[in-house]
């Protein structure tokens, strides 16, 4: 169990940064003497080195321990004396060894320059001390790493859950919008409806009027040359009286068909000015009917941009 801090002198080991699988190594190679404190008051401590000291270096084959444990300079000089080393190197190299020198594999073997020899075992306390707080380091990482992760994924569940509120009332709209374009439509093609029949009953208003202008025009025509065959025989005419008999006859026929004439001209004038509205009144109605259809197909234009949109936030 990790417990930094748990004693008056706390032990130096607990001050030691050491770079993962570096552990067992350390704890093999000092052992016991991680426990003591950095602290000089303590009953066992460590203490600055010697000044002005000069070292014997390691085999060429061993590397400093120093480069791999940080965090206190009082044990930077036993740290340069602690090589690490293969297994298969230690037993040769040990005779290279110079007094207070030790070599050291990660899995805690250890050989001594006096001749000492342990093997690898089961960690020290020590090791297992910096070996938990190097896993405590990376749990509280990880444990950094999963909340963040997690906050992360909360946004998301966040944002997804305003998307998906955003999208149904999208759809709520749409389909709002659906049903009106579909009453818009029939409003529409209603209008059109009543439009074609309007345009039906004036069509057939307008043949009846054409046959009765031609009617009207034929009896106007035969009028017209009934008064000229009338001048033609008041002109023949010889004796006075009988050609003032006839005259009469005739200006009476004449008036006759004269006023049969202006009651034909009337008739006709009237059929024409109401032709004409009629052909005003179409054409109102025609401009009304593709008024109606371009909106009947603007509608079904929305309606199917409106169908599409809904897909898309369906397939979503």
């Amino acid at each position: 169990m990790l417990n930094v801090g748990a004693s008056l002198w706390p032990a130096i080991v607990d001050q030691l940064s050491v770079q993962s699988g570096y552990e067992t190594a350390l704890g093999a190679a000092l052992g016991d003497d991680l426990e003591a404190s950095s602290d000089a008051g303590a009953p066992m401590h460590w203490s600055v080195a010697i000044e002005d000291y000069v070292d014997p270096a390691l085999p060429r084959a061993a590397e400093p321990l120093s480069r791999y444990v940080t965090g206190n300079a009082l044990l930077k000089r036993r740290l340069d004396q602690i090589g690490i080393v293969d297994a298969v190197d230690g037993p040769a190299l040990m005779h290279a060894l110079k007094p207070g020198q030790r070599l050291v594999t990660l899995d805690g073997a250890l050989w001594r320059w006096d001749g000492f020899v342990a093997a690898a075992d089961a960690p020290s306390p020590a090791a297992q001390r910096l070996a938990q707080r190097n896993r405590l380091a990376e749990l509280d990482a990880e444990i950094t790493r999963a909340r963040g992760e997690r906050n992360a994924a909360k946004r998301d569940v966040e944002a997804l859950t305003a998307a998906l509120t955003t999208a149904r009332q999208d759809e709520k709209n749409q389909r709002e919008g659906w049903r009106m374009a579909q009453h818009a439509i029939g409003a529409a093609q209603a209008e059109v409806d009543r439009a074609q029949r309007a345009i039906g009953d004036l069509t057939t208003r307008q043949s009846a009027l054409e046959e009765a202008r031609t009617r009207l025009a034929t009896s106007l025509a035969e009028a017209e040359a009934m008064r000229e065959q009338a001048e033609s025989l008041l002109e023949e005419a010889g004796e006075e009286g009988d050609a003032a008999d006839m005259a009469e006859d005739l200006q009476a026929a004449l008036a006759v068909e004269r006023e049969k004439a202006d009651r034909a001209r009337l008739k006709l004038g009237s059929f024409e000015t109401a032709a004409r509205m009629r052909d005003n009144r179409l054409s109102q109605l025609q401009r009304d009917s593709m008024a109606r259809t371009r909106r009947r197909d603007g509608a079904m234009a929305q309606l199917a941009t409106l169908d599409q949109r809904t897909a898309e936030v369906s397939a979503n």
